[in-house]
């Protein structure tokens, strides 16, 4: 598979060269794994990778190619990482974005079940109390990705400097779902319930290896002096009325109600 990737790359950078004289790679800022403190755009000077899952790992090993590759075609290429992405926060249509996914699904998944079943009972969710999820709105991703392209740095963390607290942005989801047995738990239960062997067989089993992991921070002081005419948005104080929109349009942009006049 490592063959075929490095081999569509080269044809890739054959066909791009020709046409532009700069490329900006979007990546994840979770191909540097699951690290503890504070968490700097230059991660291919580290040689000490955690990775929580394939998706990571390869991700970082696509980022290295490419940035071999442009190298050696004597061609300029920046490494942007996108966090976990959320609505829109800066241009309207507010909290629209295009597909509601990661921490939505999680929402979208216990929505479902309050539909279903009358009584949810008591659900355990593991996580590490002191851990965050680093959350960015679609559009301050969008001009970060098109400012970049006059970047000289080869590696950008698209992220803020505050994560959302897990326990915050899990009770939020719970109570607009309408379910009160909430728990907080270090370790999966081994006892679960229904509902919980669902989920963590389907959106928990992802959302675990974040919830579980180092407390981090994202340094992002190089986005900061990219979007410095942009405030920083404060993700703790929109979340609830972000995540409200969504559910209210059941994760579905068709069931957005146009404006007349």
């Amino acid at each position: 598979m490592r063959q075929l990737t490095t081999k569509a790359l080269k044809l890739f950078f054959e066909l791009i060269k020709k046409r532009t004289k700069k490329l900006v790679f979007v990546s994840t800022a979770f191909s540097r794994g699951d690290i503890e403190g504070v968490i700097t755009d230059d991660y291919h000077a580290e040689d000490d990778f955690k990775f929580r899952n394939f998706y990571e790992e390869f991700k970082m090993k696509i980022e290295k190619e490419v940035l071999q590759l442009a190298a050696a075609n004597d061609f300029e290429c920046t490494i942007a990482r996108p966090s976990v992405i959320s609505g829109r926060l800066l241009d309207t249509p507010k909290y629209v974005t295009n597909s509601y996914i990661v921490f939505y699904a999680i929402g979208a998944f216990f929505s479902k079940m309050k539909s279903i079943y009358k009584d949810i009972g008591k659900i355990r969710i593991v996580l590490n109390p002191e851990g965050g999820l680093n959350i960015v709105p679609v559009d301050y991703v969008a001009k970060a990705i098109v400012r970049s392209a006059d970047l000289k740095e080869k590696q950008l963390n698209i992220t803020l400097t505050k994560n959302v607290g897990i326990q915050y942005l899990l009770t939020m989801m719970f109570n607009k779902c309408g379910i009160d047995g909430l728990e907080f738990v270090t370790e999966e239960p081994k006892d679960k319930s229904i509902i919980e062997a669902l989920f963590y067989k389907t959106v928990g089993g992802q959302l675990a290896s974040y919830s579980t992991s180092k407390k981090h921070q994202f340094e992002s002081k190089l986005v900061r002096k990219l979007l410095k005419d942009i405030e920083e948005p404060d993700m703790t104080l929109v979340f609830k009325e972000m995540y409200d929109f969504a559910h209210n349009i059941n994760f579905d942009n068709n069931n957005i109600t146009p404006v007349i006049g």
